[in-house]
């Protein structure tokens, strides 16, 4: 009879362990949706940015720049729009801190998606420093950023600032690259969910 009760006893703390995890699971499928969510709403302007970019270094050395004032403009306000993705992580770090001793590949998963989300808000909050650096506080005396109004061409059109928009150029190309990783790895843990929770 002892040996029965410990089955019984031993099924049910099985079956409360998996309910737990099933909860558990659930709670973070919500969240990796809503970080899947946040990151979907930039998909177009982290695959046009390096366009956009590419096209005003072409505007900005050509000849009849003054004739480009409406398109520096928006290309400006394009390369200026930044964003510091930042992720929702609670149930993330609480599904790895409580099935640590586990090897399964959602872990793993979920684990390089933590460094890759870490990854990515740095990268972004490191572009937005460059902007600021290279774009605007070069610009400042130059445009009216309030307005746009382009009041001297002379900065726009030098070789220093040439220079900054390769700089940031390249910091746009880090962020994209982790934008994508970070991207990808979210729809993995979102698929390994969805087989767990089968």
């Amino acid at each position: 009879d002892l040996l029965i009760a410990l089955q019984i006893n031993n099924w049910n703390e099985n079956r409360k362990a998996d309910e737990n995890e099933r909860v558990l699971l659930s709670k973070l499928r919500e969240e990796n949706n809503l970080n899947l969510n946040t990151l979907q709403d930039y998909v177009t302007y982290r695959d046009s940015i390096s366009g956009i970019i590419a096209d005003f270094i072409t505007v900005i050395t050509s000849k009849n720049i003054q004739s480009n004032t409406f398109k520096i403009q928006n290309y400006l306000e394009a390369i200026l729009a930044s964003t510091i993705y930042t992720f929702t992580q609670s149930n993330l770090l609480n599904y790895i801190n409580t099935y640590n001793n586990k090897t399964s590949s959602l872990n793993r998963e979920l684990t390089t998606l933590q460094f890759y989300q870490k990854d990515l808000e740095m990268a972004s909050t490191k572009g937005i420093d460059i902007k600021i650096e290279n774009v605007y506080k070069t610009l400042e005396n130059s445009i009216d950023f309030t307005t746009g109004e382009i009041k001297s061409f002379e900065m726009l059109t030098s070789l220093k600032f040439r220079n900054n928009m390769i700089f940031v150029a390249s910091a746009e190309y880090d962020i994209s690259l982790q934008f994508k990783k970070t991207y990808r790895q979210i729809k993995k843990v979102d698929s390994l969910i969805s087989i767990k929770l089968k």
